[in-house]
């Protein structure tokens, strides 16, 4: 996915297009520490790989709503609709919660 595209749909995650109020009580930072090997491979917190954006310190809800679109496949990327997919609402929260901590090294 291009870059443009990407940062057009943190815009419009940011409104809860996608999503209504999220429960956040059943997830776990260190759950998503544990499951964020496969998510590091690619998104390295500079961002290294072309195209493929950071995703430290994202929002929960811009992380979250991004997730369920690729999961409802709104959004296109064969990979990320693949890998959303194969998560469950707890693991996509628990991500959430970890890589809002983690800094940025933009």
């Amino acid at each position: 996915m291009k870059p443009i595209l990407f940062y057009f749909i943190l815009i419009i995650m940011n409104a809860n297009v996608f999503a209504g109020e999220i429960d956040l009580s059943a997830a776990d930072a260190e759950y998503g520490e544990y499951l964020s090997g496969e998510c590091k491979t690619c998104h390295h917190k500079k961002g290294l790989n072309k195209g493929i954006p950071a995703i430290n310190n994202l929002e929960i809800n811009t992380f979250v709503n991004i997730m369920r679109a690729y999961k409802s496949k709104e959004v296109e990327s064969q990979v990320m609709q693949m890998i959303a997919g194969s998560l469950n609402e707890n693991q996509i929260l628990s991500l959430a919660i970890y890589f809002s901590k983690l800094k940025s090294e933009k």
